[in-house]
């Protein structure tokens, strides 16, 4: 039986090779590959509508909340000039009630003598309310008509933000968590050293990218300041799930700093993209405000890396060509424009690059 044994160990060893092979086979096939990472782009853009939903319900959460909270200043305010007129009705009150018990009409009170035309007549009411005099039922009226009406909108409002501000809470935490998983998913979908997904959320504040782009170019000829048009970078790529800081590292390589220096765009078409502008076009898009030009920037970039969006799924009112975009879904990583967004292979990459430069210098 001895001599089976190396034979055995052979065979044995051949097959687990065979195995291995077969098992590296199946993990590098390219089909494998291109699966695994179909299913993710997958994933993130349907996690896109998903945080999109939540969004929408904490803007329309968080507005009526800042609403409630004006109307209700609003309400204080007008109530505080008139807060002698409560205290002057409830001495009043206690007043008339013992002038009517003594004429034996305790049934009544001050509020009802004050508003009601009926059962007794003008006169009667007159009467009875003679004992507060004529200036202080004009007083008591006031309060009646004006003090009370503000203070029911009072308690009503504050009943609103009682009940808003715990749901605000709500959908900010589950926003918080979708934009956190927003990341992790668009994290899986880059496959080369260097690259970022289009989607995600942003990493730096408005006041460091304006304050960055300052620094490589001090002239300035927008109508808004830095801090304004970062601002708007972050905002709408919030509202459209696209990474608004490297969106606006794109446009300070696309229009040279905002100058437009050598470029066949000026800044008076709020194009800050190079939107409709190539070797073969002829001016480029235009946009009638800068806040319109950035959001077009943005809503391009939303459909280079999204095969389903459209001009009914933004969520804000579409700005530019979405529906007749030829290259809807191709792109789901910065590095992916290059040849597409810009005819140079290595464009998206640069773009990253300049983005990582800027937020090296505000790395801990």
């Amino acid at each position: 039986m001895r001599h089976w044994q190396p034979e055995c160990a052979d065979a044995e060893l051949v097959i687990r090779k065979v195995v291995t092979v077969i098992l590296l086979c199946a993990l590098f096939h390219p089909d494998a590959v291109q699966a695994t990472t179909q299913g993710d782009r997958d994933a993130v853009r349907a996690h896109l509508y998903v945080s999109a939903e939540n969004r929408t319900a904490y803007a329309r959460a968080q507005a009526k909340l800042a609403d409630a909270r004006a109307q209700l200043v609003a309400v204080e305010d007008a109530l505080s000039p008139l807060s002698g007129y409560k205290k002057a009705y409830e001495d009043d009150s206690r007043t008339l009630a013992l002038s009517l018990y003594a004429t034996g009409r305790a049934d009544l009170d001050l509020g009802f003598l004050l508003q009601s035309d009926d059962p007794m007549g003008w006169v009667s009411r007159r009467t009875l309310l003679a004992p507060l005099g004529v200036s202080r039922q004009t007083d008591n009226q006031t309060y009646v008509t004006r003090v009370v009406p503000l203070e029911q909108s009072r308690v009503e409002l504050e009943k609103q933000v009682v009940e808003l501000a715990p749901l605000v809470d709500t959908l900010r935490s589950r926003m918080s968590s979708d934009t956190a998983l927003l990341d992790k998913l668009a994290n899986k979908v880059v496959k080369q050293k260097g690259d970022v997904s289009v989607l995600g959320t942003p990493r730096l504040t408005a006041k460091q990218m304006a304050d960055y782009a300052e620094r490589k170019s001090a002239p300035w000829v927008l109508p808004v300041s830095r801090e304004q048009l970062a601002q708007w970078y972050l905002e709408e790529g919030i509202a459209e799930g696209v990474r608004g800081d490297i969106a606006f590292s794109q446009a300070t390589l696309e229009s040279g700093w905002f100058l437009f220096r050598g470029s066949m765009l000026d800044k008076t078409q709020n194009n800050f993209a190079g939107i409709g502008a190539c070797d073969s076009c002829k001016d480029g898009e235009s946009f009638d405000s800068v806040h319109n030009g950035v959001r077009a920037h943005i809503q391009m970039i939303r459909t280079y890396a999204d095969p389903d969006y459209s001009s009914k799924k933004t969520a804000h009112p579409p700005v530019g060509r979405i529906d007749t975009n030829v290259v809807k879904g191709c792109c789901l990583t910065w590095g992916e424009l290059g040849k597409r967004w810009a005819s140079a292979p290595g464009y998206g990459l640069r773009v990253v690059r300049m983005y990582n430069d800027m937020a090296s210098e505000y790395d801990n």
